[in-house]
């Protein structure tokens, strides 16, 4: 799809850029509520399925431990009850966000979303680190269970997992700040790094003012193409 067809909806200051061009401006809402909601729904079940994992070796530690014995033990059992800490409150917080998001009528949402964007990106950097603290517990209770007779191999190297999904995100977000200036998306497609809707969401001024550079550079390729096609009088 040419991005310099989005369709825009407005409320009295944010729009919302949808990504077919032949939406009616009246679904653009149910578009955005749509997203979010299965944005939402998603962390909350991955979420639940990470909860369900540290529990695993919380309520099952090492029995004997072959590593650094009952100390590691203490410190897995620490790490993963944070770790399950932080996946409850994205499974709270995703639930107290959709029910939020159901009280805003239409007209109001793309205003809403835009004043609370924060507050909806809470959920993914606690999932992440969640994730980043199961990941640790498991290397520890690996060590334990296998032994370490040369070096903690489970310490080190379960951390690198997460790091490699976050280096992945980074990538995708650098990607897609690529193509937005490439294309001149409006906006700022890019920024997010976790809620990647929310680069959607665009101030009026901020639309209307890219339309205007645009509507002028079309203007002066029409004029350069007029003046290279025009047939000199002898």
């Amino acid at each position: 799809m040419n991005p310099s067809r989005r369709v825009t909806a407005t409320a009295k200051n944010v729009s919302f850029r949808v990504r077919s061009a032949d939406a009616a401006e009246n679904e653009c809402a149910q578009r955005l509520r749509l997203t979010l909601s299965n944005s939402l729904v998603n962390m909350g079940l991955l979420s639940a399925f990470m909860c369900a994992l540290a529990n695993g070796i919380y309520a099952n530690p090492p029995e004997h431990p072959a590593c650094r014995g009952a100390a590691a033990v203490s410190q897995m059992t620490v790490i993963e009850w944070v770790s399950m800490g932080c996946f409850f409150l994205v499974i709270i917080l995703t639930s107290i966000l959709a029910t939020d998001m159901d009280g805003v009528p239409d007209d109001m949402l793309f205003t809403h979303l835009h004043a609370n964007r924060w507050l909806y990106t809470a959920p993914q950097p606690l999932a992440y680190a969640g994730m980043f603290l199961l990941a640790c517990g498991y290397g520890i209770d690996l060590d334990e269970r296998v032994g370490c007779p040369v070096f903690r191999f489970g310490a080190l190297a379960a951390p690198c997992f997460p790091l490699l999904t976050i280096g992945v995100l980074k990538y995708a977000q650098h990607r897609r700040k690529q193509s937005g200036e490439r294309f001149g998306a409006a906006g700022k497609v890019g920024d997010a790094v976790f809620s990647t809707w929310a680069d959607l969401l665009v101030p009026v001024r901020d639309t209307r003012e890219t339309t205007r550079k645009k509507e002028a550079m079309l203007r002066d390729d029409d004029a350069k193409s007029m003046n290279t096609h025009r047939t000199p009088v002898p």
